[in-house]
């Protein structure tokens, strides 16, 4: 297994700037070589005078970086309808692969993905940070055991307000980007770091995640995009455990992301922010914590430690494929419902061109939801 020294990044602004910035400040220190940035519209990133400061190399395209420079890991942080094409030119080209999620837009595109990696001597990782966390490791290592009995319902509530700057990208919100699907929403974007999560979690091992095999989904928007901003959904899988997700951008305050695993002998709930995991068992409450993650940047350092090793990765494309599987089922088999015009609101934040739309009364609702699991139309309001 080739070993990682050098390392490239493709798409150096939004969540990008994890990536650069991670490099900027601790390649050198761990060893590595930071050899170049990919990005069309790089004189726009926050950072690009530190990148010029330290002589790294800036290129528009792919295809300008290879032929000039070579990277053991190749970092991918841009919009999702380039992931599989830029994995596969960077396989192509020798170098290891850690995409940001989502895996992909289609299941088509993923499996040209997994052929690709197949093919290869290389691993590709997918960045769903969780996966990549010792404190969530654990606790599936501990669900695999039979410690908690058996699991009877995994669900996640997830709600951020994204404003009209949020979707003024050109890809945001979009089913389709010019010829190629993105399946912008809450659930392929924002959130998929918490519905991947409970997808993992059911998994039968620590590589690999639980399937969707059947599900009741609601979608819903309230902001003039082409896409869905709110979702609840219950869906079944392959290893038996149920799973509930809801989650929406179209509410006026901020409920931070939090999961709930329900067995016959415990309940687990975690706010996956603060990190608090809280076990409830035995009629005693004991609490734990998820590893901290500071500047979401401990995954790259968890992956390249994983390839170095010779060991698969936590995260790989088949271990992603269930969430993709899953977008791809709800987007061709689920109508996108408008919400009431007369139920949408606006609100203003402190800077004048930045505007919330939301739906008054679905942040209570929504909670009334999780807790009972169930589908937006089957509760009151």
């Amino acid at each position: 297994m080739k070993r990682i020294k050098t390392v490239a990044l493709s798409g150096i602004g939004g969540y990008g700037m994890i990536y650069g910035t991670a490099f900027l400040e601790e390649c050198e220190k761990r060893g590595l070589e930071f050899t170049g940035c990919i990005d069309p519209y790089a004189e726009k990133c926050s950072y690009i005078n530190q990148l010029r400061d330290k002589n790294i190399p800036i290129y528009e395209s792919m295809e300008d970086f290879y032929k000039e420079q070579e990277a053991d890991l190749m970092c991918i942080a841009t919009p999702i309808h380039l992931h599989e094409s830029q994995t596969l030119y960077a396989l192509q080209h020798g170098s290891h692969v850690l995409c940001e999620k989502p895996l992909c837009a289609t299941m088509d595109e993923a499996h040209r993905m997994l052929d690709a990696q197949n093919g290869s001597s290389l691993q590709v990782a997918i960045g769903y940070q969780y996966s990549f966390n010792p404190g969530i490791q654990a606790i599936k290592a501990d669900i695999m055991k039979g410690r908690y009995g058996q699991p009877l319902l995994f669900k996640d509530i997830t709600l951020g307000p994204r404003d009209n700057i949020y979707y003024q990208r050109g890809w945001a919100g979009r089913i389709k980007s010019g010829e190629n699907y993105v399946y912008d929403s809450v659930a392929n974007n924002a959130c998929a770091h918490y519905l991947h999560n409970l997808f993992y979690l059911a998994g039968k091992t620590m590589n690999t995640s639980a399937l969707p095999t059947s599900h009741e989904t609601e979608l819903y928007r309230a902001n003039k995009i082409e896409n869905f901003d709110t979702i609840t959904t219950r869906i079944q899988t392959d290893c038996g455990i149920p799973l509930y997700f809801a989650a929406s951008h179209a509410i006026d305050r901020l409920q931070q992301p939090y999961f709930e695993l329900e067995f016959e002998n415990a309940v687990i709930k975690c706010n996956m922010v603060t990190r608090k995991v809280e076990i409830f068992a035995d009629d005693e409450c004991y609490q734990e914590s998820l590893a901290p993650d500071p500047k979401e940047r401990e995954k790259i350092w968890a992956v390249i430690e994983t390839i170095n090793s010779g060991k698969p990765v936590a995260c790989g494309i088949e271990t992603a494929m269930s969430h993709t599987r899953f977008i791809n089922m709800i987007q061709s088999e689920v109508e996108i419902r408008n919400f009431e015009e007369g139920r949408i609101l606006k609100k203003q934040k402190q800077n004048p061109s930045s505007v919330i739309t939301y739906v008054d009364g679905l942040y209570d609702r929504l909670q009334t939801c999780f807790e009972k699991a169930v589908l937006l139309s089957e509760s009151e309001g």
